[in-house]
């Protein structure tokens, strides 16, 4: 969490508990919504309405189906699985004002590299934080994960940075003019003993000292934490005090500051499913599902008691009694007397079935029909359906997924560019800040590295520069599924192009020359989320073309000269050939006439 500290300004702790009440007012109509949605759907969130205690375990006899519950679930595994891949979620890419050289190359891969392994670090937390707040996200449509530096490093704990949700139980939002979430208030409750724990000598109060001299672990005592924007500068130059923003824990019953620290940016990234213009907290699809989950609920407990009603059916007997002492037991098995000297009664069997059970079909069509309704809210056919009838060509797979990524688009979108986005910010921050991402040879922070023996990332001097020039130097591009379901269309295209311009090639060959096949497989590498090491950098590449034609040329050499010592040979071969002839001819000749002389010689 923050670091401890305090600063010669105090909070004003009464406005923050008065600001803390009027959230609570604000929030109060949300509150029974979300506890509808968690009793059908989310039943371990439970209790915004009041107080929990630990152990509690929140069964309704009158929650009897949990389609919702399984379609949510579905949902978030899906998504989660969709939005976060272990390393291949996102890369830092260099600039595309920077070089493609090597070393760009090189830089760009450590701290990729370096980043990648302390988000996804196994005591980080940030798996089980991501999965928690997408699943409040996706039920209650407001979800929160802090991201902090991780202060108590040591053996076993190399961890830079330390995720959190922060459940919307506790959680209160507000926003700015733009609608975006500036400041949180979050409370804590703690016993006495984990107070001090926390908090140490700062939290010893008269009142908390009693309870730990009487051993007191049922107390608990309310913490009200604040994260905002500092609006006036603390004095401190360097430090968490000198921080944007402001970190303040209260305890509320003392009206004390316990703790005061900050944050450079954000720590608490609160996102919304998606929300109404005004409204602080967000919706989702669980506000959807909550129609047709209520629905089908009660429908269940119509088809179980039918069903039941079908299997130990009511019974009647003739008795000498009232009929059923005023009273008719419809409950599977019951027997009731009917008064057998009734005038009224006649014909009757001494015993027999009170009723029929109507058909259930109708029933259970119409609850075949909900739970569809209620999986299609949850977008559980867009996220998970692969089925088909018929084998499907590549041309058809892609412009499914294209259809896919329409249906889906919006929120793989707005939860990437509100909570993956933000988070991924705030830890490069971090990690900037602790030099994992490269230090400026000669700046404060490189001596300190150096005088503590750590070891040390230079920035190339040409990032520097760009760095001063305003270029952002960390970029985050994604790379996980959904980011490539948003450019499926792309990669079809790219495909498509290509395959267009080969087709053609054999009657038109000048069309492969409108191809970059330089920049083709950088593309193709964005679109398909391939590694960065899979290809070599721009520098590299041009070496190794360059000696790939040179390559070709010399074997185009070799193969002339192979080709002019064939034709010589062959030349030569047929010029012996001829005179070997003429030799025949001449042998041949003197053989004839007696001599080696010809007829015309011999003419006189």
């Amino acid at each position: 969490m923050a670091l401890k500290g305090f600063s010669k300004m105090p909070a004003n702790v009464d406005a923050d508990l008065k600001e803390l009440t009027a959230a609570k007012a604000r929030r109060a109509p949300w509150e029974p919504v979300w506890e509808l949605i968690a009793k059908y759907m989310l039943q371990r969130k439970q209790g915004f309405s009041g107080g929990t205690t630990a152990g509690e375990f929140y069964t309704s006899d009158d929650v009897l189906d949990n389609t919702a519950g399984q379609a949510l679930q579905t949902m978030v595994s899906s998504l989660d699985g969709a939005l976060w891949k272990k390393g291949r979620t996102f890369r830092i890419p260099k600039p595309r004002q920077a070089r493609d050289s090597q070393e760009i190359k090189d830089f760009y891969a450590e701290i990729n590299a370096r980043a990648n392994e302390q988000i996804e670090h196994e005591r980080a937390g940030w798996g089980t934080a991501r999965q928690e707040a997408l699943l409040e996200g996706s039920g209650f449509g407001t979800d929160a994960i802090g991201v902090f530096k991780n202060e108590k490093r040591g053996p076993g704990r190399m961890n830079k940075i330390e995720y959190r949700a922060l459940p919307l139980k506790n959680l209160y939002v507000f926003e700015d003019a733009q609608g975006r979430v500036y400041k949180e208030f979050y409370e804590f409750e703690y016993d006495a003993f984990q107070l001090v724990d926390e908090y140490g000598e700062n939290a010893k109060t008269a009142k908390v000292n009693a309870l730990l001299e009487a051993g007191n672990r049922d107390t608990k005592l309310k913490v009200l934490w604040i994260v905002r924007p500092r609006k006036e500068p603390t004095g401190a130059v360097e430090g968490v005090l000198s921080y944007s923003y402001e970190s303040i824990h209260i305890l509320e019953d003392e009206k004390l500051v316990i703790r005061e620290s900050g944050y450079n940016g954000n720590a608490i990234i609160v996102s919304r499913m998606f929300k109404n213009e005004g409204e602080e907290y967000g919706r989702s699809q669980g506000y959807n599902a909550l129609s047709p989950t209520i629905e089908v609920n009660a429908l269940i407990e119509i088809v179980t008691k039918g069903g039941e009603l079908s299997i130990l059916p009511s019974w009647y007997i003739l008795d000498d009694g009232t009929f059923g002492n005023g009273t008719i037991d419809r409950s599977p098995g019951a027997v009731i007397p009917i008064d057998a000297t009734n005038s009224r009664i006649t014909g009757m069997a001494p015993i027999g079935q009170i009723g029929n059970v109507g058909p259930l079909a109708p029933a259970l069509k119409l609850f075949e029909y909900l739970t569809n309704e209620i999986k299609m809210h949850f977008l559980n056919d867009k996220l998970t359906d692969l089925s088909n009838q018929t084998r499907m060509t590549l041309g058809e797979a892609q412009i499914r997924n294209e259809l896919r990524a329409d249906n889906t688009g919006s929120i793989f979108s707005r939860q990437i560019e509100e909570k993956l986005t933000p988070v991924i910010r705030r830890s490069l921050a971090i990690l900037e800040e602790e030099g994992d991402l490269g230090v400026e040879e000669g700046s404060d922070l490189h001596v300190r590295l150096v005088a503590a023996k750590k070891p040390v990332l230079l920035i190339p001097d040409e990032l520097i520069e760009l760095r001063d020039s305003g270029v952002e130097i960390y970029p985050i591009e994604f790379i996980s599924p959904a980011a490539r379901i948003l450019k499926s269309e792309e990669t079809r295209g790219m495909i498509s192009l290509w395959q267009f311009a080969a087709g053609f090639s054999g009657v038109a060959p000048e069309l492969l020359l409108w191809l970059d096949k330089k920049r083709t497989i950088p593309i193709v590498q964005d679109l398909y989320g391939a590694p960065a090491n899979a290809i070599v950098s721009e520098e590299e590449f041009l070496e190794r073309l360059k000696a790939y034609e040179e390559a070709q040329q010399k074997a185009a050499q070799l193969q002339q000269i192979q080709i002019a010592a064939e034709v010589g040979a062959k030349q030569g071969s047929a010029a012996q050939q001829n005179a070997q002839a003429e030799a025949t001819r001449a042998g041949m000749n003197g053989l004839t006439n007696g001599g080696g002389a010809g007829y015309a010689e011999m003419i006189p």
